[in-house]
């Protein structure tokens, strides 16, 4: 027994003494495959296999090759998109070539064969008669269900579905969902329904509208960003934050001040009458400026308006002075969407109640509010975070604020004690 011992720490003491080329040999045990471009942050299985003598591959960013899978270009080649996935044990073949999209999934044990055998003649073995090669193309957004198999000349389309076990034989129309053997399409695939998909949403879906989004637009971001804080004196008056904060940025908090507004603006507000409640210093209209057909953004500072008004200088934003807590100034207008962003938690737990009551009022029915804030679990954990912001009058926990939206509206989501979305 002691001599074990001996051994088990004189072992340890070893890789104590070693751990950094260890380490270093761990994070370099990637192979080099020949005839093969990678992207960036692409993941490749160790037990997985590139057999690259002969053809192609082009992999993009952020792909995942996994447990036990192939690709096989067999003279051909295979290319596959950015955030991309083929999942444990399937087979790609690149015989007469193989492209897969961007974003598209394909699960365990597949398997893509662009080529076929002929067999035209009874008396020569079929192995001898030569093969056809037509290709596959497998669009963006797909998803491949484990056990499939896809034949040669086939295409798909972006934003299919195709079933497990199923036998692709034939091309697929984009937005369909195919299954059986041979597959055949089933039904199209419908867009996001408001009162049947409203609790679908998530903070994947939310994150990946903003990635996109925010690359369409560099412009109205880069003038937001470079808002310099000093053009306003009154920002100390209240809490009126801007995402180009020195802190935010460091933080990253200013991709979640602009999260919010992009995903808004993309799924809500697509040339709706927008309303902008407690608009502060109007960073927030100016991307909803984008996407909807006209923005009314109020605050109850005067000097926002004002300084706002000058400085976005929107065309199809209108921005006035307002109380939350009394709507009468907007003489009984009706919005299709409302936006309540980090607002409420700045009012009493009565006004807070009223708030919401307001913004209700002036919504049309079928109409959307939209806000966020942070809404704990419990009491206690409100309680300690209103202590480390003066401007928080009350924190709303999550069963406080689920109360206050069964109350007004027909349907309602919380995502990640974060967001809210409600239906009048």
């Amino acid at each position: 027994m002691m001599i074990r011992i001996k051994q088990l720490i004189k072992e340890l003491l070893f890789l104590l003494r070693n751990r950094k080329k260890i380490i270093l040999l761990i994070k370099n045990d990637r192979k080099n495959y020949v005839n093969t471009s990678m992207g960036r942050n692409s993941n490749i299985h160790k037990s997985s296999v590139i057999e690259n003598i002969k053809g192609e591959i082009e992999i993009g960013e952020n792909f995942k090759l996994g447990l036990g899978a192939n690709l096989l270009p067999y003279d051909g080649f295979i290319k596959i998109g950015d955030n991309s996935l083929v999942n444990n044990y399937s087979i790609i073949y690149g015989h007469g070539g193989v492209e897969i999209g961007n974003n598209t999934q394909i699960a365990a044990h597949c398997t893509i064969i662009p080529a076929n055998h002929n067999y035209s003649f009874l008396n020569i073995p079929i192995q001898l008669q030569g093969e056809s090669r037509r290709g596959i193309k497998i669009g963006d957004n797909v998803w491949v269900g484990a056990n499939s198999v896809i034949l040669d000349g086939v295409k798909i389309g972006n934003g299919c579905i195709i079933g497990a076990s199923s036998v692709v034989t034939k091309s697929i129309p984009e937005n369909c969902v195919a299954f059986g053997n041979p597959a055949v399409v089933i039904r199209k695939r419908d867009d996001f329904v408001l009162e049947k998909d409203l609790k679908k949403i998530n903070m994947s879906i939310i994150d990946f509208i903003y990635r996109k989004e925010k690359k369409t637009h560099k412009d109205t971001i880069g003038k937001i960003l470079s808002f310099d804080s000093n053009l306003v004196k009154f920002i100390a008056k209240e809490e009126r934050a801007f995402p180009g904060d020195e802190n935010f940025m460091k933080t990253g908090y200013s991709h979640t001040m602009l999260k919010r507004y992009f995903f808004a603006g993309k799924v809500f507000c697509e040339n709706k009458k927008v309303l902008d409640s407690c608009c502060g210093i109007g960073w927030g209209s100016t991307i909803l400026s984008c996407y909807s057909k006209t923005v009314t953004s109020f605050d109850i500072e005067k000097e926002a308006i004002d300084f706002s008004k000058r400085f976005w200088n929107l065309k199809n934003v209108n921005f006035i002075q307002g109380d939350a807590l009394d709507v009468s100034f907007l003489q009984e207008e009706k919005f299709d969407v409302v936006t309540a962003f980090e607002t409420i938690e700045h009012f009493t737990k009565l006004d807070g109640e009223k708030y919401m009551i307001e913004m209700g009022k002036v919504l049309k029915d079928g109409g959307v509010l939209i806000g966020t804030s942070s809404f704990p679990e419990t009491d206690e954990q409100a309680k300690k975070l209103r202590l480390t912001n003066p401007y928080h009058l009350h924190i709303f926990t999550e069963t406080e604020l689920k109360k206050i939206l069964e109350s007004i509206f027909k349907e309602f989501h919380v995502i990640n004690k974060w967001m809210f979305i409600a239906i009048k």
